[in-house]
């Protein structure tokens, strides 16, 4: 593959793309400690957030957000750089953190690790972004979890976590 334009257009995109892969920490817990039943209406709840904050961006129209596994999501967003799917990617993670979500006169509250990479920047491929989300969200995992991290080659000039106070 020649460019990252070139990987763009096999992607359906313009010039650049980028993606989000989120995991909700400490999952299992919920539905072990309060029943499937609550862990479904916390996807339900944190899946409308996620579309609310999409929806805001100027490309939202074109985002596609979806259920990868458990209680992964991805969004994809389709001619958005790196520094937007961050700021987005930071939104989203103090909205699900500040969010108590009614459950059977219970109040229930989770956080977020995202992982972000961009298209040309970390990825030529769709297998490659994925992948470069991936592990950038193994290590928002690894490092505490209720954070945002991106792939390491912007790790060492200082861009690649954000994490709001």
């Amino acid at each position: 593959m020649g460019s990252g334009a070139d990987a763009a257009v096999i992607l359906g995109l313009s010039s650049e793309c980028s993606l989000l892969l989120a995991d909700l920490d400490r999952f299992k817990s919920i539905n072990d400690t309060h029943g499937h039943p609550a862990g479904d209406e916390v996807l339900r709840v944190v899946a409308q957030l996620l579309r609310e904050h999409v929806g805001r961006m100027r490309s939202g129209e074109r985002s596609v957000l979806a259920r990868y596994g458990g209680e992964e999501l991805v969004v994809l967003l389709p001619g958005v750089g790196l520094a937007g799917a961050l700021r987005l990617a930071a939104e989203i993670r103090l909205a699900v953190e500040q969010r108590a979500i009614p459950f059977q006169n219970k109040s229930l509250r989770v956080t977020i690790s995202i992982g972000a990479a961009s298209c040309p920047r970390h990825a030529m491929t769709p297998a490659d972004i994925i992948s470069a989300a991936d592990q950038s969200l193994y290590r928002a995992k690894s490092e505490g979890r209720n954070r945002v991290c991106q792939p390491e080659d912007a790790w060492r000039t200082g861009l690649a976590r954000t994490k709001l106070a």
